[in-house]
């Protein structure tokens, strides 16, 4: 069984080397055989002559005479303006309430509910949820800076 699959690996390198080689071969008997003129040098006769069968380069030619020179230096560096980011929609404020205040050992966390999606956040003392920073915490009240006003809110 062995000397089988030793057999099949080598009759498929064996054609894939013969196929390889046929290939080569066959492009050097081309080479040899040809009249010696290039490609480019048949492509240039054939233009030269106006036969029928080369492409007409009327469009590239047309296109190339609409072509503009370049007035700058391509290879300096210059500025690219961006848009400003200034924004004309302004997002509302938040809405949110402080519903309350969990004291721990030496540590205070924040419960504020989201009114816009209804979703609670737990915040320490200098975290912040979008537009609304916990500044201070006590054990009635919490102070806060939303949409760039600091207010005192009283926790019950």
């Amino acid at each position: 069984m062995k000397k089988l699959l030793k057999n099949r690996a080598a009759i498929v390198l064996l054609v894939a080397v013969l196929t390889i080689w046929g290939f080569i071969l066959n492009h050097i008997i081309e080479y040899l055989t040809s009249s010696g003129e290039s490609t480019i040098e048949k492509i240039e006769q054939m233009e030269i002559s106006g036969n029928d069968s080369a492409p007409s380069n009327n469009y590239l030619q047309k296109s190339i005479s609409k072509l503009k020179p370049i007035k700058r230096d391509p290879f300096i560096l210059h500025k690219v303006k961006t848009a400003s980011k200034k924004t004309t929609t302004d997002k509302p404020p938040l809405k949110f309430n402080i519903t309350g205040i969990i004291v721990n050992n030496n540590s205070k966390i924040v419960i504020l509910e989201d009114l816009t999606d209804n979703s609670s956040h737990l915040l320490k003392r200098g975290e912040q949820y979008k537009t609304v920073k916990i500044l201070d915490i006590k054990i009635s009240e919490v102070k806060v800076r939303a949409d760039g006003e600091v207010k005192v809110i009283d926790v019950k």
